[in-house]
C-alpha cells in the first residue's frame, strides 16, 4: 500500500486490531459460535480490517471495536447470571466512554437494552444498573467539560441524528449481533456464501482505492 500519513497512528491502529482479532476469536467461542478460540476468526477479521485503506489510521474506529466486542461477552456472561446487575453496568459505562470518541456510539446504549429484554435479561434491578452506569459518565463528563478540558458531546450527539454516522453505528451493531448468532459451526451453503461475498468485497474496495489513488 502506498501510504503518507502519521506512521504512528498507523501502528496504533495496527496493534488495535491485532488485539481485536484475538478479542473477537475469544468472544466467537464463548458465545458458541465455535468450541475453541481459532485463528479463522482472527485472521479475517484481520483480512477485512487490512483491506480497507481508510481504516488503516482509524485506530478511534478500533477502539470502537473492541468496546463493542467487550459488551457483547459481557451481555452474554449476563444471560447465565441470576441478576446481570454488574454487567449492565459495566456495559452502559463503556457505551458511554465510547461517546467521548463518536457521540452517536450513544445509539448503542438502546440496542443493549432491546437485547436484554430479546435475552429475558432485563429487570428492574438491571435497567437502574444501566442507569447509573450512564448518570456516572454524565456527571464526570459534566465536571471536565466544567473545567474547560472538553466540549459537551451530548450536544454534538443530538446534532449527528440526521447524519449518516447513526445507520452505520446502528448497521455495526446489528451485524455484530446478527453473527453472534448465526450458526457459523454448523455446515450451511450460506454461511460460506456469506463469508465469501464479505471477504471479496473488502478486498475489492481496498483495490479499487487503490487504484484510485494511483490515477
Amino acid at each position: 500500500m502506498l501510504y503518507t500519513g502519521d506512521v504512528g497512528l498507523v501502528l496504533l491502529t495496527l496493534t488495535l486490531v491485532l488485539a481485536n482479532a484475538l478479542v473477537c476469536s475469544y468472544m466467537f467461542s464463548k458465545i458458541g459460535i465455535t468450541n475453541l478460540p481459532t485463528a479463522f476468526v482472527a485472521s479475517s477479521y484481520f483480512l477485512v480490517m487490512s483491506a480497507i485503506p481508510q481504516l488503516h489510521a482509524c485506530w478511534q474506529g478500533q477502539v470502537c471495536v473492541l468496546g463493542i466486542l467487550v459488551i457483547v461477552l459481557l451481555l452474554n456472561h449476563a444471560v447465565y447470571q441470576r441478576d446481570g446487575v454488574e454487567e449492565s453496568f459495566l456495559s452502559s459505562v463503556i457505551v458511554c466512554l465510547l461517546g467521548f470518541l463518536y457521540p452517536w456510539a450513544l445509539v448503542l446504549l438502546p440496542l443493549m437494552w432491546v437485547l436484554l429484554l430479546i435475552q429475558r435479561a432485563m429487570t428492574l434491578r438491571v435497567l437502574l444498573a444501566s442507569l447509573i452506569g450512564v448518570l456516572l459518565v454524565a456527571i464526570y463528563a459534566q465536571i471536565i467539560r466544567y473545567l474547560g478540558w472538553m466540549d459537551s458531546y451530548l450536544s454534538t450527539f443530538l446534532e449527528l441524528w440526521s447524519n449518516w454516522h447513526i445507520a452505520l453505528a446502528v448497521g455495526v451493531w446489528v451485524l455484530t449481533l446478527w453473527l453472534a448468532y448465526f450458526p457459523l459451526k454448523k455446515e450451511s451453503v450460506a454461511t460460506g456464501v456469506f463469508y465469501c461475498v464479505g471477504i471479496v468485497l473488502a478486498l475489492a474496495w481496498g483495490i479499487i482505492t487503490q487504484i484510485q489513488t494511483i490515477l
